[in-house]
């Protein structure tokens, strides 16, 4: 429930869908001319990422992502610390719906997005002590382009997902599964790619939390100062821990991606929750 409206998974796309955010070649090289000074001081650490993919070598993300905020001086406030369990394995489902003030679409909120993961690095630190890690599931086509990002993504240990390979995106949920039956924290994005506001949850999540592993919700926000610098809000919302006995049919699996939902939607401004806000609630009951 938020604000006092039952949700439910929508059925049909309404007209306040969120719109999807493409992050391709040209969104690279343009981001990067723009910032290009900006990324200076961040050449040394790059350099040391290739070379550990390059050579087979693992590396941690969390260890990497602290170094990146200390580099750029990031002002991170994180809430909802404690929402983190101290040990045994976790799944943080965050969503890259990011805001400066009110989203403004295309832009800073997507810019600066890797600032919610030096926050959620910070934050597992600071809750599980310096050797704390985790491990993200992210999409990473194969083909050409996309065997550099798969060579840094193994470096850390992730999960690579594929829209065009089915057989191998079930095989990294699997994997992503074990490694948090055994105790790792894996990061997922429900929604698979980047909108203007949540959408509608992919259902691997519930494959990777169906033995019980508590599900974390995170949002993220951004706000621009008024000399022009950013503070990055990361929110931890409360643990949604899954009942095994209860993930029985597909009625049971779409309330615990509606809990999850809800449990981000509660993270972020109305403009922010996309399908999961009262104003969509609203537009689908008419």
């Amino acid at each position: 429930m938020i604000d006092g409206h039952e949700q439910t998974l929508p059925t049909q796309v309404n007209k306040d869908q969120p719109k999807k955010l493409e992050w391709g070649r040209s969104e690279w090289v343009s981001y990067s001319l723009r910032n290009w000074k900006s990324m200076i001081p961040f050449i040394p650490m790059v350099k040391d990422i290739a070379s550990s993919a390059k050579n087979g070598e693992k590396r941690s993300l969390t260890n990497d992502l602290v170094r990146a905020g200390e580099i750029f001086k990031t002002n991170t406030i994180i809430e909802g610390e404690e929402n983190i369990p101290e040990t045994g394995g976790a799944i943080f489902a965050i969503s890259h719906v990011a805001a400066t003030n009110n989203f403004p679409g295309w832009g800073e909120g997507k810019d600066n997005i890797i600032w919610w993961a030096v926050g959620v690095a910070n934050a597992l630190k600071n809750r599980r002590g310096e050797k704390a890690d985790f491990r993200p599931m992210t999409l990473a086509p194969g083909g050409l382009g996309g065997e550099q990002w798969r060579s840094v993504l193994d470096t850390y240990g992730g999960f690579p997902i594929d829209q065009n390979n089915p057989r191998e995106a079930i095989r990294s949920i699997m994997e992503a599964k074990t490694a948090a039956e055994n105790g790792d924290v894996v990061l997922i994005s429900p929604e698979g790619e980047t909108y203007t506001g949540l959408t509608e949850p992919k259902r691997g999540l519930i494959k990777i939390a169906s033995s019980g592993i508590p599900i974390i919700p995170v949002g993220f926000l951004q706000e621009q100062q008024t000399d022009g610098s950013y503070v990055y809000h990361v929110l931890f919302g409360e643990q949604i821990v899954p009942d095994a006995d209860k993930l029985k049919t597909k009625t049971d699996e779409i309330k615990l991606l509606d809990s999850v939902m809800e449990g981000m939607a509660r993270l972020l401004p109305e403009e922010m929750r996309g399908v999961y806000s009262t104003k969509s609630k609203e537009t689908d009951s008419i």
